[in-house]
Parts: C-alpha cells; structure tokens; sequence
C-alpha cells in the first residue's frame, strides 16, 4: 500500500541564524548525510528530509536535527501532500532542518547470546505509524540506543529474522518520552505462536429460513491487523465448519476482521472467553494468551435501501453509497447505485450510521475519519434496528476526490 523510495548525498547546508539557550549564532557548513525519503500514498506524495549527525551537548542536553516533512513539518500529520503527475519535475521542494532538545532511550534484548544476532529495533511514533519511514537499529551485544528521540508517546518494536528474511520472534512495547533519557529498557523475545477460533452464525429471528454457513461463506477469511501498524495482516481461512487457525502470530495488540462474509450478515461479537474483544481489540502484547476466538455473525442485521440524487434532480448509476457507523470500530458497507439509481445495502448492525453518496472518491480514503469529516454536511444520518428496513434519499457529492485535494 506504501512504498519508500530513498536518495542520500552529502550536502553544503546553511542553517541561517538559530538561537539556542540564548546565544544567537550563525552556522554554515556540512550537513551529512542527509537523506530524502518519498513516501507514497496514492497519486500523491510526502516527502521527509533527515541528516544523520551526532547530537550537539549543550549544558547536559542534546540538540539534534530531526525529521522533517515538506513544508517544513516535524509531525506527518501535518506536512503538505504533493501531487505529481507523470514526466512532471517539481522545483521548490526546499526544507529548512533545526536542531531541537531531543533526550537518547537505552535498552536490552532479553535473549540469549545466539537469539540477539539479527535483532532490529524500531521506534515509532505511535500517532503516527504507517506515515513514517519504520527506519532499524541494530542490536549491538544485546543493547540497543536511539540517541536523538523526541518528546512524545512512542510504539517500540524488536524483531528478530530467520535466514528466509521472517521475523522468528518478537517484542513490542509503549513508551512515553518526555524530558530526560530512558535507560534499563528490557525487551524480552517472544516466539511467533498460533490462535485458533470458530465462526458460528446466531439463530435468526426472522422465518426465513436459516442461512447455511457452510454453503454460502465458503471464502471466509479472518484476520488480526496491528493496531499500531495499519498494514500488517495476519489471515486465516475458515473451513466449512467456520474453524480456523492463525499462525505467525507475534507479541502486539491486534483487532479481529471478518471478510468476504455474506452481505446479508453481520459481525455481532468477537470473544475471548469471558472478553468481547470487537471494540477493544485483542491484546497480545505479553504474548499469545490461552483461549479460542469465537466471532458470532447474524443473520438479523437492518437494511438500508433507497436512490441517489445529484443537484440536477437525477438519480445517476455507478455512485459509490457507503454506510458509515457514526461510533465504535465496525467497518463501513457499500453499495453501487443501479441505472436507476437505486441502491441496497443489507446485513447492517443496529446503531447510527452516516449516509454518504460520492460520484467519484480516492480508494481508501473512506476509512480516513479526518477525510471524511470534510463532507459530514452532505450526508444523511440514519438509525438501523434489527430486521428492519430503511430509506434514505442520498445526495451525491460530485467533487472529484482526493486526500490531497480540495
């Protein structure tokens, strides 16, 4: 989904005048290495700039140069997308890097002496992940040091790989960085291990008859994504039973998805032994814990029907109607309006949802909260109850999309 493309080159910089604990002082010289990072995200990209050079020790404090993000942005969050069509050069992409108080986190690899060779640790930001490049660090005699960390809250991550190039064990935990170095971090290895599950339908309250699970979800596929990670997936299939086994399950926390279901269910539960994990996600951050997971589907969900209408009056074919849960973590469904422009979305769980209709949108970019916010006032909200059915007129939103456009 991601890719990262790389240039590295030792650079003459002026840093014009900075100011540093009161003293005013004007620095031109050698900056190196530095490096450019392209991160792509669809048709548009985040480019980051960051030189690798020694902290400066100023009164007990380091002051390194850190990340930065065109324009000018040391939070991915923040930088500006930058469009490029195809043969396009694009000038101007200039960056002004500033050193800022940074403090160093220390740390041991639990394992022994065999099991630290080819361990890498990664530290990422946790507001941010997927947007930053996930940059290792090796393991030196079992320690470990990121030596220019800014204050803020952090995903720490030791992988330890095989000779096939698959991380054979694993550690994971949240740090929170402030003012002052961390030191004494112990991370110990965990071995990849294996969940098992069942998905079992519930009975359904209607008089129809009973779907049959085998028959009709034959690809029915469960996987855990990290949560401090969007696109790693681990996934399963499910046998005619609905059982399944998920292997190569490492230390992390996790939240459970069902795909390729029957439109016509939905998700009800996702249990642990005694724990609903559907909203809270399934934690396996101390390793993988005893228990099978058990997800409920039902065949006693709402359905949400009705036509798209553009500013003309006309109900145009091929908009893209999603149905979009106002709370909680349930994905979003679709429907494609017919040439009448008709739509049917059914197997929705009950609760509110928000009704959007775009003629045209950016793959993906309905999962992004913040985009989507950006047209809650030409959506329509509506509450599903169970088996029952509603009808929503959607106007169409016909601006064409993008996460970086307008």
């Amino acid at each position: 989904r991601r890719s990262y493309r790389t240039i590295q080159e030792n650079l003459f910089v002026g840093v014009g005048v900075v100011h540093v604990l009161g003293i005013t002082a004007a620095l031109l010289g050698w900056i190196g290495p530095i490096q450019a990072a392209v991160l792509h995200l669809g048709p548009d990209i985040l480019v980051q700039a960051k030189a690798s050079v020694e902290p400066l020790l100023i009164d007990q404090r380091r002051f390194s140069y850190v990340p930065t993000y065109y324009p000018n942005a040391e939070d991915p969050r923040s930088a500006g997308d930058l469009p490029l069509a195809p043969g396009q050069a694009q000038r101007g992409v200039d960056f002004r890097l500033r050193r800022v108080a940074t403090v160093a986190v220390q740390g041991n690899i639990v394992a022994t002496a065999g099991e630290q060779r080819g361990v890498m640790v990664y530290l990422l930001p946790r507001s941010s992940v997927g947007l930053t490049e996930k940059s290792p660090f090796p393991v030196v005699d079992g320690r470990f040091e990121f030596s220019a960390v800014l204050p803020g809250s952090y995903i720490l991550v030791a992988e330890r790989f095989g000779e096939t190039g698959g991380a054979v064990s694993s550690a994971r935990a949240e740090l929170d960085v402030h003012d002052r170095d961390i030191t004494g971090i112990a991370l110990a290895l965990i071995r990849p291990g294996e969940l098992a599950g069942k998905v079992h339908l519930e009975s359904a309250k209607a008089s129809t008859a009973r779907p049959d699970l085998a028959d009709t979800n034959r690809n029915l596929q469960v996987s855990l994504q990290r949560l401090d990670d969007d696109g790693a997936f681990i996934s399963a299939s499910a046998d005619g039973s609905g059982k399944f086994l998920l292997k190569g399950v490492s230390a992390g926390h996790y939240r459970v998805l069902v795909n390729n279901l029957r439109n016509a269910l939905y998700v009800k539960s996702i249990r642990v032994g005694d724990y609903d994990v559907m909203e809270t996600g399934l934690d396996l951050s101390r390793g993988i814990t005893p228990g099978d997971i058990s997800i409920a589907v039902s065949a006693n969900g709402g359905t949400l029907k009705g036509r798209a209408r553009n500013d003309s009056g006309s109900n145009p074919g091929g908009v893209q109607v999603l149905a979009i849960p106002t709370s909680g973590t349930r994905r979003l469904k679709t429907a494609v309006t017919d040439q009448n422009g008709h739509y049917e979305i059914k197997g929705l769980a009950p609760g509110d949802y928000r009704v959007f209709a775009f003629e045209d949108i950016e793959s993906g970019a309905a999962e992004d909260p913040e985009f989507m916010k950006r047209f809650i006032d030409k959506s329509s909200k509506v509450t599903i109850q169970e088996l029952a059915t509603e009808t929503v007129e959607a106007a169409t939103i016909t601006t064409v999309i993008s996460r970086a456009g307008q």
